[in-house]
């Protein structure tokens, strides 16, 4: 059932992204299931019964999630000021929504790729700092599971064949990983960027860092102190991972803020009173430190 199975529902980006587009573009009426099915998947388009079944299995999983809501005369988004371009930061708000009251550790829909992509992000040496180190890259399916097998028990191991693959194109979609060299690397710039303007209301457009980090666990908890890497960092230790020492950022956290900052959307100042200061890890190994994180405004 985990979207990251090729072979269950859910698991189809392609799908996912041809109906909300379909439903955003017919926002003003709501469209009745045949109506929708026939549009986006005509009768004579399968060629097999699992294909023409994948179509509706995919557009029950998210119906079902509460991405798009169903009534007596069809299917309508939820919200019409949505827009094709903020589908990314939809399906991830869904995701953490509904698995907030249950640990991660369960559940085979969702919390699959929650899991995996939370101990992808804990390893530094799956960052552009490691690659440029000469850390072993993504690069293919079976070094993908081997990232994911090698920290966790077997019973939350992922499969090379019709899982590693799909949780990348999850990770990429959802803006954790970025292609890189041949491969994926994980950088969570692309899912961090969405809650910057809310994290810095127009009240406050200064953070000492420590706040900020923890702001952004709130929204992302498979960051640095999010609830999910608190559940899943104990796993990781017992498959030989160690934490980050005393006020050290993690490689994929330190290389997403670094990013915005190059990207003019966040300013890294160091007071001189560094001691809630926390120490970033910068692309070629080096540490800076920081003490206050301010956003940009009008960028």
């Amino acid at each position: 059932m985990s979207i990251i199975n090729n072979a269950s529902p859910g698991s189809q980006i392609r799908l996912l992204c041809l109906v909300d587009r379909f439903l955003i573009r017919s926002r003003k009426q709501t469209i009745s299931r045949q109506d929708l099915i026939e549009t986006c998947r005509p009768e004579n388009l399968p060629q097999t019964e699992g294909a023409r079944k994948r179509f509706v299995d995919n557009l029950n999983f998210w119906l079902v999630e509460g991405l798009w809501e169903e009534g007596a005369e069809g299917i309508v988004c939820r919200d019409l000021t949505t827009s094709e371009q903020d589908l990314p930061v939809r399906v991830l708000n869904l995701c953490i929504k509904q698995c907030a009251e249950q640990s991660i550790l369960k559940g085979n829909r969702i919390e699959p790729f929650l899991r995996t992509i939370t101990v992808l992000l804990a390893q530094d040496q799956l960052t552009f700092q490691g690659q440029q180190r000469g850390a072993q890259g993504l690069d293919t399916p079976g070094k993908i599971a081997e990232a994911v097998n090698s920290r966790l028990p077997s019973d939350l191991s992922i499969n090379e064949s019709n899982e590693a693959n799909w949780l990348k194109d999850w990770g990429i979609f959802l803006g954790f990983l970025e292609p890189f060299a041949g491969g994926v690397i994980t950088d969570p710039t692309q899912a961090i960027e969405p809650f910057l303007a809310e994290i810095f209301d127009y009240k406050n457009r200064a953070l000492p860092v420590r706040d900020f980090i923890t702001a952004l666990a709130e929204h992302l908890p498979m960051l640095d102190g999010g609830s999910y890497r608190q559940v899943m960092e104990p796993l990781l230790e017992e498959g030989g991972w160690q934490r980050p020492l005393g006020n050290r950022v993690s490689a994929s956290l330190s290389h997403a803020i670094l990013r915005l900052e190059k990207g003019l959307q966040l300013i890294l100042e160091q007071p001189s009173d560094d001691s809630r200061s926390m120490i970033l890890r910068t692309t070629e190994g080096k540490e800076r430190s920081v003490g206050t994180v301010r956003y940009r405004e009008n960028v």
